[in-house]
């Protein structure tokens, strides 16, 4: 450490907080890293992780049913799946703890509360301690909503967080919400033979996607006998039972089920952090910042889902790296404008960008290409033709402005056109890539030179 180099504190471990933690030692700050419960947030213990582990564990029990369907008669343990999430979080958690002790990351856990603006209260087990430093980022996460028709007390009713901690497969299982998490966890839990029902208030699941992804989606769900009803709302509780529950819907309707999880959002971790006190702009309990990570309160940052917005690990990372080189004295500022957005559904779901209503709404004269996998090779040969690449660009300048694709590894695609966006590489440059055969990233180039009305593995519309 330099003699004059900056004192930051840090609220919070997750995937804002933990990076911005390494960036900032890495650019010579004394830095002081607070944390209540666990390293890596609910990303890693309780959201993208976890439940990664889990759709890869069942993606090969799909295909073992493909291959042999007399396979769907057999009873499964979930035992051996928690077992091999639990190794997966727990060495990303000791990855994390090696990182931030190798560059001098102050590691404190505890609960933070600012009292200054250059001052943080810390309660630990061993008793309080404050600590004294020039700017403070806070990154506290989020937590699953709760509606308030639901009793959380009751062993029938379960947030997204209770499911990746249960140690039974449920018979049957009510989703109220068919947004990102939903759809992801009612497709894990098909899979382990639980008889799933997602309940979504919209009028398609995945509401905020582009509805031609959200249409693929439905009828995934629709192939693989995954109910869902969409257009319709849970009213009320009518029944806890020992072992199920009966909810009652707003069409007078009634569902049964062993469990029910509700996943209608996140709720931010902004109580309790001493922010009312230092007159801290908050919105719905989200603080408010600007470009910079900065809240009104001069020296004091926000990050990730504390903040709102794109609620995703990666954003929040950005978020904190941008807080550190701000503090640090650079002038960065945060642009949700490209950032890829990822569902692991089956099949997958990918975004960046704006789709083309989106596009024709903001006043761009657009061109548009869709291309399907089923024409390509590579897809084909591995079984894996469900879905899409769309691509969006400006028509006058070429510019590329978006992309939305359903399919098998499209978390992985989407980082192409990303990162076209990102180094502006007009669509024409961008048809001229040259694909390795056989691939599935030949989509990608396909649907470029489908917006310029000159695929060569399907027909021009």
């Amino acid at each position: 450490m330099t003699n004059n180099s900056k004192k930051i504190a840090i609220i919070g471990a997750g995937p804002g907080g933990y990076v911005a933690a390494i960036r900032a030692a890495q650019m010579e700050a004394d830095v002081t890293l607070i944390e209540k419960s666990f390293l890596g947030g609910t990303c890693t213990n309780l959201g993208c992780i976890p439940t990664k582990c889990l759709v890869y564990a069942v993606s090969k029990i799909r295909c073992a049913r493909e291959i042999c369907p007399l396979s769907k008669y057999q009873k499964l343990d979930i035992s051996p799946f928690m077992e091999r999430k639990d190794l997966v979080v727990n060495k990303l958690k000791k990855g994390i703890e090696f990182l931030l002790k190798r560059n001098g990351v102050n590691l404190i856990y505890g609960t933070g509360k600012l009292l200054s603006k250059s001052i943080v209260k810390v309660n630990t087990e061993h008793g309080e301690e404050k600590i004294e430093v020039d700017n403070i980022i806070l990154a506290t996460g989020s937590s699953p909503l709760k509606l308030r028709i639901f009793d959380f007390k009751q062993p029938t009713v379960l947030t997204s967080d209770d499911l990746i901690l249960l140690k039974e497969i449920p018979n049957s299982m009510v989703i109220v919400g068919g947004g990102v998490v939903g759809c992801e966890l009612a497709l894990i839990f098909h899979f382990l033979e639980t008889d799933v029902t997602v309940i979504e208030m919209l009028p398609h699941l995945l509401p905020l996607q582009d509805v031609r992804q959200s249409r693929y989606i439905e009828r995934s769900f629709k192939k693989e006998g995954i109910n869902y009803l969409t257009n319709s709302r849970v009213d009320g509780v009518k029944k806890y039972g020992k072992d199920h529950i009966v909810l009652s819907l707003a069409t007078g309707d009634e569902v049964k089920a062993e469990k029910v999880a509700v996943c209608i959002g996140r709720s931010p971790n902004s109580k309790d952090l001493g922010l009312e006190d230092l007159n801290i702009e908050v919105d719905r309990g989200f603080v408010k910042t600007n470009n910079k990570m900065e809240t009104n309160v001069k020296g004091i940052y926000a990050v990730g889902d504390l903040v709102g917005g794109k609620m995703l690990a990666h954003v929040a990372s950005v978020q904190g790296e941008i807080a550190v080189e701000n503090i640090m004295g650079h002038d960065v500022n945060f642009d949700d404008s490209i950032i890829p957005i990822t569902i692991y559904t089956y099949p997958q779901v990918s975004s960046v960008g704006l789709n083309p209503e989106q596009a024709k709404d903001k006043g761009y004269e657009i061109l548009s290409g869709k291309f399907p996998l089923s024409a390509i090779a590579k897809a084909n040969a591995i079984g894996e033709i469900e879905g899409f690449v769309q691509i969006v660009a400006e028509k006058n300048s070429g510019k590329i402005l978006g992309s939305q694709m359903v399919g098998a590894e499209v978390s992985e695609l989407i980082h192409l056109v990303a990162f076209a966006m990102q180094r502006k590489v007009l669509i024409k440059d961008f048809s001229e890539m040259i694909a390795s055969h056989p691939t599935l990233s030949e989509a990608v180039r396909e649907a470029a030179l489908t917006c310029l009305g000159r695929p060569i593995h399907t027909i021009k519309l």
